[in-house]
């Protein structure tokens, strides 16, 4: 190692800080705290959303629909109209300025929104409940469902659970005093789409669940997709086999031996790692062109591992190879990297008088190159390219504290900065 080595290592290993640096620390970060809460609450989106939400001032300003509006505003019905009212709404600002229109305190129940401007209409579903639920699954289809108060935490026993796929009920039932129910669903019908489904017409999601839950006025809803059962729609059975292909090193270069070694494990229907009932494993390795290199029958151990070796010609493809297992119980695989590769004898570094300077002002900056045993790189013909990235502040990177050491070198900037992919020298 040499002296330059020896310096910068020195420099990153880090000491215990002693109780000023400890306090000064805690001053800074409550200093910047309180800076970034203030700027942020002084925003004009910050004091519009606040006054939208907590003043009165819009909603005071509402008009209310005469009969002359509902020839102008259709409504879906109006015989269980709950209210209506005009929203003067100040012009936005840009593209992406959005309005929070306040509702109100409700009842509980399913509310639809229907806002109507001109000849735009857009329609949303409101729900105001206190019952929530959460779901549990298992590959086998079983379900356990827990309703409760979503205030209280408390268990809401006999809310009427229903379960939905393609617009019919798969299965349901009450919840009992500790809110709790547990039901199944029919295996063939986690991974079946529904042949009376057409997706031409129908525009839901084929392998979803939907579980609905209400008590009284109350009502919820979770979305529940076929994966939460422990696979995807189609999964083969080579899935029911978890494995860890590995090699001694990630990366080879053409003529260079590949040791690899594989461990094996089946899966039970409740999950469960178990071993595979098998003495032998086909192993077969491809190129980056698919080409076929290696097919060789090995040997499984009763832990369920095997290992191998091949010797990569010297015009071997680069790119990725990929190792592939295949058992009656499943495929597994495993992937590693040949490329024209060197290891780097020495390293360069470019430095710089200061961090930052203005537009229009000249820098100088070093470049120096050493061995990785200290020793410089002399005579070396040196290309250098400059590059440049947008900088992007969004109020980060405070100004820097006047009571810091002019030798401290924290960059509260070097997050904000983008790629640099504009070549400018």
């Amino acid at each position: 190692m040499g002296d330059r080595e020896e310096e910068e290592f020195a420099g990153s290993v880090r000491r215990s800080p002693s109780v000023l640096e400890r306090l000064r620390a805690v001053k800074r970060w409550a200093a910047a705290g309180v800076k970034s809460y203030m700027r942020t609450q002084l925003q004009h989106a910050s004091r519009r959303s606040f006054n939208q939400k907590f003043r009165a001032k819009e909603v005071a300003g509402r008009m209310p629909l005469n009969v002359a509006d509902y020839a102008r505003v259709p409504l879906l019905n109006p015989d269980q109209l709950v209210s209506s009212w005009r929203e003067p709404l100040s012009p936005l600002e840009d593209q992406y300025d959005r309005r929070m229109i306040p509702m109100g305190k409700r009842e509980p129940g399913v509310y639809l929104v229907e806002a109507v401007g001109r000849e735009l209409r857009a329609y949303t579903v409101v729900v105001v409940t206190d019952l929530t639920m959460v779901d549990k699954t298992t590959s086998e289809g079983e379900m356990l469902i827990y309703t409760v108060d979503r205030k209280t935490g408390e268990p809401r026993p006999d809310a009427q659970i229903q379960i939905v796929k393609n617009r019919k009920a798969v299965a349901g039932g009450v919840t009992d005093r500790q809110g709790i129910l547990r039901t199944s669903i029919d295996k063939q019908l986690l991974n079946s789409p529904g042949a009376d489904v057409d997706p031409a017409t129908d525009d839901t999601r084929s392998d979803s669940f939907l579980i609905l839950a209400n008590q009284g006025d109350n009502f919820a809803i979770s979305d529940l997709q076929a994966y939460c059962f422990g696979g995807y729609q189609g999964e083969d059975e080579g899935a029911q086999v978890k494995s860890y292909i590995y090699t001694d090193r990630p990366v080879y270069r053409p003529s260079h031996k590949v040791y690899f070694k594989g461990i094996l494990r089946a899966m039970d229907e409740r999950g469960n790692y178990k071993s595979i009932n098998e003495s032998t494993v086909n192993v077969a390795i491809e190129d980056s062109n698919n080409a076929r290199l290696l097919a060789k029958e090995l040997p499984l151990s009763a832990r369920g591992t095997f290992n191998g070796e091949m010797e990569l010609s010297e015009e071997a493809a680069l790119g990725n190879y990929r190792i592939v297992a295949e058992t009656d119980a499943g495929t597994s695989h495993g992937i590693f990297e040949v490329a024209e590769y060197k290891k780097p004898e020495y390293k360069v570094k470019v430095s710089a008088p200061k961090k930052y300077i203005n537009a229009g002002e000249k820098m100088q900056f070093s470049i120096s190159a050493r061995y990785f045993f200290g020793s410089p790189v002399a005579n070396a013909e040196v290309k250098y390219y400059i590059y440049r990235s947008r900088y992007y502040a969004w109020g980060y990177g405070e100004e820097a504290d006047e009571t810091s050491d002019e030798t401290e070198s924290v960059d509260d900037y070097s997050d904000h900065y983008g790629y640099g992919n504009d070549m400018v020298q």
